[in-house]
């Protein structure tokens, strides 16, 4: 089964904190200050780039005239309820039917129901 999304971004975000402290470990006066800094604006960076909201793009083509382009989203948990994050209000949403799948999948994910993916391109077996 493919990792869970929230994983793959924190196993990336504590990758790049790790090449931050490999290169700026220094006893000079100052040092911990500048990493530090540099740690919060990695930290910044990576939140506006996968932050929900619009993207200005059109991945799939404008679908009508009142398509606004792709949202990224967040999706998040807790003990009772599944968070859907848009960044912006959005009157509707629409997605290829495969797109569509995966959506649902991460969305029972978040519910706590273990999804099993199978290859559907090869033969199934008799």
């Amino acid at each position: 089964m493919e990792q869970k999304p929230d994983t793959k971004i924190k196993e990336k975000l504590t990758a790049a904190i790790d090449i931050v402290l490999q290169e700026g470990i220094s006893k000079e006066p100052g040092a911990s200050r500048f990493l530090a800094e540099r740690i919060v604006l990695l930290i910044s960076n990576f939140v506006k780039e996968n932050a929900p909201g619009a993207t200005g793009s059109f991945p799939d083509g404008k679908s009508e005239a009142t398509d606004q382009g792709e949202v990224k989203m967040l999706v998040s948990h807790d003990d009772n309820l599944v968070r859907i994050e848009l960044g912006k209000p959005v009157a509707w949403f629409a997605m290829p039917k495969s797109q569509a799948l995966t959506f649902a999948f991460v969305i029972l994910n978040h519910c706590g129901v273990e999804i099993q993916q199978h290859d559907l391109t090869k033969e199934k077996p008799s």
